[in-house]
């Protein structure tokens, strides 16, 4: 049986479901008297600042960071870390890429990638055909792609088959016989001693005695045992 608790708030989301459905039902009919088309997604979507105000964010300590670093020896970060961290001879001996061509290097490369977004999935023309370009590039990706670089076989492979393995030989064996068998095998073993002991136990003053005699010639025996050593 249910709690009265439990039933109470199955029937209050029960009604709440009930009005939200009379309302959206309500709102068609007002969208069809209208004569406006009715939305094909009816979710509900966060402002776009929701996203792009942390990035933003993010972005002033990337610049900060990258600005610390220009300079090379001399930078900022150069003369904070250096005494701690130190140059190895290897890279202190060697002139490699200028700093200013890899870093326009760099910058070329990412405008390169911006302008190919851009003119893939942001222009004018690619977003009014959007659904049909999406469809086809799913349609014809590659499958290292549609498995993400098989990141998600790799280890579902390395770490979640054998981790459901080693359940199932576990809740199939060890748990059944190991561990509950040793608690089976302890009941046994004392029903087993009760049922021997029990023999013994039948209330008769000459089984006592008789006990009590055979101890004792035993006891005597094991030290006339001892004796003769």
């Amino acid at each position: 049986l249910l709690a009265p608790d439990l039933l109470d708030q199955r029937a209050l989301s029960l009604v709440a479901e009930l009005a939200l459905q009379r309302r959206e039902q309500r709102e068609r009919g007002k969208r069809s008297d209208a004569g406006s088309p009715e939305p094909e997604d009816h979710a509900v979507h966060l402002p776009d600042w929701v996203m792009q105000g942390p990035v933003a964010i993010l972005m002033i300590g990337t610049v900060g960071a990258g600005w610390f670093a220009i300079g090379g020896t001399a930078s900022p970060w150069y003369r904070f870390f250096g005494d701690t961290f130190g140059t190895s001879a290897a890279s202190a001996g060697v002139s490699g890429f200028p700093e200013l061509a890899s870093t326009i290097l760099v910058l070329v490369i990412v405008a390169v990638g911006f302008a190919v977004a851009y003119a893939r999935y942001g222009s004018p023309n690619a977003m009014a055909h959007a659904v049909d370009q999406l469809r086809n590039e799913s349609r014809t990706m590659p499958p290292i792609l549609v498995h993400a670089f098989y990141v998600d076989d790799a280890l579902d492979a390395l770490f979640v088959r054998p981790a459901r393995a080693l359940g199932t030989f576990f809740a199939r064996f060890v748990d059944p016989h190991v561990i509950d068998g040793g608690v089976k095998d302890l009941v046994w073993l004392a029903s087993a001693l009760g049922l021997v002991f029990r023999v013994l136990q039948n209330g008769l003053v000459r089984t006592y005695a008789f006990t009590l005699v055979a101890g004792a010639a035993a006891i005597l025996v094991y030290a006339a045992w001892l004796g003769s050593r």
